[in-house]
């Protein structure tokens, strides 16, 4: 029988010990924190306040089946180049793609870019991307 108070007693308590030694240090901007982030070991960014905008191919996950993995590498850089290349020309300061997902992270100021840029996304891939990966999950 499993003790869930002590299991939870038990996690927090690791949780207490791993975040004890580890700073946080605060940013004005996305962008210091991304070029902060790799500097020091044990160490948090944060930022408090931050447009996190996330992207994930609709009926994208039949794609695998039946494909050789050059051949499904090929298809995400496909996916994710457009993503990529237009959230950087709006300026976003963080981007990162895992899978067919994407992430773009962008300062409070930049709004109006991120929205933008948001739209931009959504229509480039309902007008070219989307047929296409209807074609190939038949």
């Amino acid at each position: 029988m499993y003790k869930l108070n002590d299991i939870f007693e038990n996690l927090n308590k690791q949780l207490k010990e791993l975040t004890s030694y580890q700073e946080i240090k605060k940013y004005n901007s996305v962008k210091e924190a991304v070029e902060n982030a790799y500097k020091e070991v044990n160490k948090w960014n944060q930022v408090d306040e931050a447009i996190v905008v996330f992207s994930d191919l609709k009926n994208s996950t039949g794609i695998s089946f039946d494909k050789q993995k050059r051949t499904i590498t090929k298809l995400l850089e496909y996916l994710n180049k457009p993503f990529i290349e237009i959230h950087q020309k709006f300026g976003a300061e963080f981007i990162d793609i895992k899978g067919d997902g994407g992430l773009a992270i962008y300062s409070k100021d930049k709004f109006i870019s991120s929205l933008l840029a948001s739209i931009t996304v959504k229509t480039f891939y309902a007008k070219y991307i989307q047929e296409k990966v209807k074609k190939n999950i038949k």
